[in-house]
């Protein structure tokens, strides 16, 4: 699978709605491992272009021209159908999905959520929807009623990027989430950062004291991963394990694996 940049000149709101209105927005998936079996516990499904050539490109570029132009909350519909087709055809599969902090609140998302989980109820437990803590800082209130609503149909939802911003801490209290997904920075170069070790180990040991669970992302070696098991990580998830892998190399395993307990 070859991984590009899109085409500048492509990131408009006219590229936003070819993608929608063309079938060619994609997901690949990304294991997440529990950090004491080195068991695949889920999968984190990551957004992806299409190209004419069939390659798959980078979609940063597409999700900030859809920010801009106030299409994002559609991209994120269509990547949540996207998912609970894949939930519905794998039923091992566990999954986690990510939102816009623009898409956090939207009525028309949770409505489709609502739809969804109403017509095969038994697919939302297999669902963490992650919502990064950039929501957090634009209006804590409504995101924290989106957190409630989201977990009432069932899902569990997660903080990405944590300890990225600054006002993580004041603000986590008031969210009832399930899981931390600390911020890779810390987690790059965790065996040579010092600081980067003292700043984990307390985001692991705060979460583990607030009863949730920690995923630590962009783990790149095994010292890094030897670190976060020490330090009491619940699952680990980065390139040491493996590149994000298309919907056919993941039905090949989900065809072999049996049924999981969700994060």
């Amino acid at each position: 699978m070859t991984l590009q940049r899109p085409n500048t000149n492509e990131t408009s709101a006219a590229a936003v709605r070819n993608a929608l209105d063309n079938g060619l927005l994609a997901l690949v998936f990304q294991p997440i491992l529990d950090a004491q079996t080195g068991a695949i516990a889920s999968y984190e499904g990551l957004l992806r272009l299409r190209a004419g050539d069939g390659t798959l490109q980078s979609a940063t570029d597409l999700i900030e021209s859809a920010e801009r132009e106030n299409l994002i909350q559609h991209i994120d519909c269509r990547v949540l159908e996207m998912g609970l087709a894949l939930l519905r055809r794998y039923p091992g599969l566990v999954l986690s999905l990510n939102v816009s902090s623009l898409t956090a609140g939207d009525r028309d998302w949770l409505a489709l959520l609502r739809t969804l989980a109403a017509a095969t109820p038994d697919l939302t437990p297999r669902l963490t929807i992650e919502i990064t803590e950039t929501a957090m800082i634009r209006d804590i209130a409504q995101v924290a009623a989106f957190v409630d609503d989201v977990r009432a149909l069932g899902c569990r939802v997660a903080i990405d990027d944590f300890g990225a911003g600054y006002t993580s801490f004041r603000h986590l209290k008031a969210l009832h989430i399930d899981v931390l997904k600390i911020d890779g920075a810390f987690i790059s170069d965790l065996p040579n950062d010092p600081q980067s070790q003292i700043i984990t180990k307390s985001m692991i040991e705060m979460a583990h004291n607030m009863g949730l669970k920690t995923v630590a992302e962009w783990v790149g070696n095994a010292a890094a991963a030897e670190f976060l098991r020490d330090a009491g990580v619940t699952y680990l998830q980065g390139f040491f394990y493996g590149p994000p892998m298309d919907a056919e190399k993941l039905g090949e395993i989900q065809a072999l694996a049996p049924g999981k307990a969700p994060l």
